[in-house]
């Protein structure tokens, strides 16, 4: 008798998992992929020659069979055996639920804002499993890829019921501002991929992720339950990190592009936006080499897909100059590389056409908010950009000149029912909105174009200097004229649309993700309306503007302590002083207002007595002379 081995066609991994092993040497694809350790058990067992077989007695034929079977059966267990003891020494990862079929039924958009009770199982595993990570929309300063691209994890979905009625938030919620996906598209996807196991690929799983993630933060609750949408939101948000590495070179659809701009729109609304703009940079290239911005790559394709391609770049385009122009950096995308239409002013599928709540004014969000990117990235290339810095200070002034005439011109093409003085009374909750973070934008515009604000906090601006002047006035108790001389040009258009701006954040409901995407604009908007109280405490809209600021200045003490951000703290402390001293220095003023207002109500109350009491007596003429005399 001699040994004999066969090596199977298997590593320990591959055999036990019951898949295909390619068997590549010094570690196998799967045994990479779940990062074990790649061997091979070799499998040994006794035979015979035929010549040297001894014949079999008839009679113990059946004993002999099952002694054989029995020997066998205890050899694949020893072997089950050491396999299982070795896989026990790597890391296990938990077992996710198997994913659930259950037929579509009924259901109502208001589903979605009802509280759940108890919390489904299925969310409560992919809220744990979420937790495993650090990469989550977090207050992390850590931006290196390694930390926004999380490990594999399995395929798991909610139940299609639960899963329709986010899908139904997203589309009439977001998707019919921002036109990311086709809904069509979408709910073919979203129907095979509960269909049929064979579509349920990973690029597919990771949009569907997306497309939930986003619909958390659509909802707008009574409840303002912003823990539990944001830890749903970042549960689905890391499932679709997991696919990134797929995604960054996925050339044959669309996928790939839309779920790294949703995945870079989920960032941008969080404490730490600092990652999108590594996501963008990715995704920028990755619709260069599929040809979106050139409008000829898109000839002899469907009308609807080629419409889809123009709308996914104007959306990558427009993340991009936002991304550029708030973090001081050059953008992906040249202007002069662009061969596309702006988007339709009036597009058949009625997408982005917003309407005022009488339905008699249409406007189109997502054309208008492209235009104004556009001159978001003319603002840094002219007074931003390293070779823009070097201009002289006459062709700056011009150059300020120019922007501002074009951000008046774009803001003067909107209706009158859609500008920020009106939005709040004429508009749908949601879409005011998207109408706040438009405008943040157009804010952030203004006060960059003028010089007046920076959000970095190592950068000199004219506020920072102007800061230093109101502090010595304070402790002064005076209102220097070295104050009022440092204020810029264009500074009265910029507080009146501070004004309007603050009011319009203060009356549209507040998101968590929508104060982080326009904190920038808000702080900004806020400095400029306590700098104007303080320079000028007597001047008509006193009134107004400390009730909003006060509005504003809670809002942040609840929100700020929220984030590590040092710059977003920096910012805080200066409005937390700066509020405490333009209230002092107009108190006197609101003290003042209130015994004018006091006097001309005793004198008006004077004067209608006495023309009262001279009626009564019959003689006009003596009414009119107590009238004449209680005004002289």
């Amino acid at each position: 008798m001699e040994l004999t081995s066969q090596r199977r066609k298997a590593c320990d991994l591959c055999f036990t998992k019951k898949i295909k092993c390619d068997m590549l040497k010094p570690h196998c694809s799967n045994c990479l992929l779940y990062k074990s350790e790649c061997k091979t058990t070799r499998l040994r067992r006794r035979t015979a020659a035929a010549k040297d077989k001894p014949p079999r007695p008839a009679q113990n034929s059946v004993s002999s069979r099952e002694s054989e079977l029995e020997a066998r059966l205890a050899l694949i267990e020893n072997q089950l055996k050491e396999v299982l003891e070795a896989s026990a020494s790597q890391p296990v990862k938990s077992q996710q639920p198997p994913v659930q079929q259950p037929v579509a039924g009924p259901f109502s958009p208001s589903q979605v804002f009802e509280t759940p009770s108890p919390e489904p199982q299925w969310l409560s595993n992919i809220v744990a499993a979420a937790g495993q990570s650090p990469v989550l929309m977090s207050g992390s300063d850590t931006t290196t890829p390694s930390d926004w691209v999380a490990q594999p994890e399995p395929m798991v979905l909610p139940p299609l019921e639960d899963v329709l009625p986010l899908v139904d938030v997203y589309f009439t919620r977001f998707n019919v501002v921002l036109p990311l996906f086709h809904q069509g598209s979408f709910m073919t996807m979203l129907s095979d991929w509960y269909s049929h196991v064979i579509h349920r690929t990973r690029p597919a799983w990771a949009a569907i992720n997306i497309v939930l993630a986003i619909a958390h933060r659509a909802c707008i609750t009574s409840e303002n339950d912003f823990a539990t949408d944001g830890e749903k939101s970042a549960a689905y948000l890391r499932n679709a990190q997991t696919v990134v590495n797929e995604l960054v070179t996925r050339e044959e659809d669309l996928v790939g592009l839309q779920v790294l701009l949703g995945m870079s729109l989920l960032f941008l609304g969080t404490k730490n936006p600092k990652p999108a703009s590594v996501l963008l940079g990715t995704t920028i290239r990755l619709a260069h080499r599929m040809g979106l911005h050139d409008q000829d790559r898109s000839n002899g394709l469907p009308e609807h897909e080629a419409v889809q391609r123009a709308r996914i770049f104007w959306v990558a385009y427009y993340l991009d100059k936002d991304v550029s122009l708030n973090q001081k950096m050059p953008s992906f995308q040249v202007d002069a590389d662009i061969d596309l239409p702006l988007p339709d002013l009036d597009p058949a599928d009625n997408v982005s056409i917003m309407y005022s709540t009488d339905s008699t004014i249409k406007f189109n969000y997502f054309r208008s908010r492209t235009a104004l990117s556009h001159i978001q990235g003319k603002i840094y290339d002219l007074l931003y950009s390293t070779r823009s810095k070097k201009a002289s200070p006459e062709d700056r002034v011009q150059r300020r000149e120019q922007l501002n005439h074009m951000l008046e011109q774009w803001r003067l093409q909107i209706p009158e029912q859609f500008q920020m003085a009106n939005v709040a009374s004429s508009m749908s909750p949601t879409n005011a909105v998207h109408m706040v973070n438009m405008y943040s934008t157009y804010m952030l515009c203004l006060v960059h174009a003028h010089g007046i604000y920076t959000f970095d906090m190592n950068e000199t601006c004219w506020f920072k200097d102007m800061r230093q002047s109101m502090t010595a006035c304070a402790a002064n108790g005076t209102i220097s004229e070295s104050c009022k001389g440092k204020i810029p040009a264009g500074w009265e258009n910029c507080v009146v649309q501070s004004r309007a701006f603050i009011q319009l954040f203060t009356d549209a409901p507040f998101t968590e993700c929508g104060f982080w995407i326009s904190a920038s604009a808000r702080f900004a908007t806020v400095m400029m309306v306590l700098t104007q109280m303080f320079i000028e405490p007597m001047h008509p809209h006193l009134t107004l503007d400390r009730e909003l600021t006060r509005k504003a200045v809670a809002v942040f003490d609840q929100m700020v302590p929220r984030t590590t951000d040092k710059e977003i703290r920096w910012l805080h402390e200066i409005v937390s002083a700066l509020f405490r001293q333009a209230m002092a220095a107009t108190q006197d003023a609101v003290e003042a207002f209130e015994r004018q207002a006091r006097e001309q109500a005793q004198a008006q109350a004077a004067a209608d007595y006495f023309v009262s009491l001279g009626t009564q007596m019959g003689n006009s003429q003596l009414a009119d002379d107590f009238h004449f005399m209680s005004w002289s």
